[in-house]
């Protein structure tokens, strides 16, 4: 392993395994839906910047206890640069709620990367306007977040 990447690129991709399996996510499917309407590379493009990220120590995926005994998944991200005028240095994206679906539905008249942006939000409880204020790197890992996200 580089001196750069704390885990292994199978490591990597077991925590995104872990993360489709949990959610029902078909990997195959979701290429053969956007090879019809974007780039057919897509999916690999987010999923190799998600490795990337994962083997960074940028991304971790944590079973959680529910307060009812229940288990959950969170996905915790790291931030390379702390966001501007926050001083948030990771956020926890909580499990995918109906609730935090129709945040994402009710913001059809945003483009649809403020759109992702809700959803993250609501996933995440934290404000909207801390992704508006990400830069650099963490940019493009939030977005390969919200894109697998918008999977389920």
């Amino acid at each position: 392993m580089s001196a750069d990447f704390l885990i292994s690129e199978e490591a990597a991709q077991a925590q995104i395994d872990l993360f489709c399996d949990w959610y029902g996510i078909d990997l195959d499917e979701t290429r053969a839906v956007v090879a019809d309407t974007e780039t057919p590379k897509a999916v690999d493009f987010v999923l190799r910047k998600l490795v990337k990220a994962f083997r960074q120590g940028l991304l971790e995926v944590q079973e959680r206890s529910l307060d009812d005994g229940g288990q959950t998944l969170v996905l915790i991200q790291k931030f390379k640069i702390q966001p501007k005028g926050s001083s948030v240095t990771e956020i926890v994206y909580h499990e995918a709620t109906g609730a935090s679906r129709a945040n994402v539905k009710t913001a059809k008249n945003m483009s649809k990367t403020a759109e992702m942006y809700h959803g993250l939000a609501a996933l995440s409880h934290e404000n909207v306007k801390l992704f508006y204020n990400l830069r650099g790197a963490d940019i493009g890992i939030t977005e390969a977040i919200g894109f697998l996200f918008l999977q389920i």
